[in-house]
């Protein structure tokens, strides 16, 4: 079930504030400030990512193509510039949307 949209400000937030206030760097190096992310360019890539969540395998694989991985198709729905972040960046947005859905954060 997709986030409300208060849930999705929520996440982001909370993924800013590992990404861009260091936090990040105690999870395996993730270099704050790396990309010129505005706040609805993270509320739409924490959007995404929920969605794809919600995305049969079917519709994802007609989307992306059937020879790639899962991991490949939720980081090819990220939209830019968010998309452009680094692979530790990525994995920490689709953590915290995954968190978030579970009511964990």
């Amino acid at each position: 079930m997709a986030m409300s949209a208060p849930n999705v400000a929520d996440c982001a937030a909370a993924v800013a504030g590992h990404i861009f206030q260091g936090v990040a760097r105690l999870m395996g190096g993730v270099a704050s400030g790396t990309a010129g992310v505005n706040w609805a360019d993270l509320e739409a890539a924490v959007a995404a990512v929920d969605a794809a969540f919600d995305t049969t395998l079917t519709t994802a694989a007609s989307e992306v193509g059937g020879g790639t991985t899962i991991i490949n198709a939720l980081a090819a729905s990220i939209p830019s510039p968010v998309s452009a972040g680094t692979a530790q960046q990525k994995t920490i947005l689709a953590c915290y949307v995954l968190l978030k859905r579970a009511g964990l954060i």
